[in-house]
């Protein structure tokens, strides 16, 4: 099954990841903006192509046992 996962890349030539969640809430968490400007932040980024900006979203196929197990390791934290 395929899942999204969200990043927040740097901004600049190599574009690491700063934060990567599988929805609004992890990342607004990690980074201390509101789900709001997220949003806003990937449909901005959306509407470019991702070409520029800050956040990509990409698509991961997870299997059912793998998706779990992220679920239960999060909930531990």
């Amino acid at each position: 099954m395929k899942r999204p996962l969200y990043l927040i890349i740097s901004s600049g030539k190599l574009e690491l990841p700063v934060a990567v969640g599988d929805n609004m809430a992890d990342l607004s968490r990690q980074t201390g903006r509101s789900i709001a400007n997220l949003c806003h932040t990937f449909n901005r980024s959306r509407r470019s192509g991702w070409k520029k900006g800050m956040a990509r979203e990409v698509w991961v196929d997870f299997s059912e046992k793998e998706w779990r197990e992220l679920h239960e390791g999060q909930k531990s934290i």
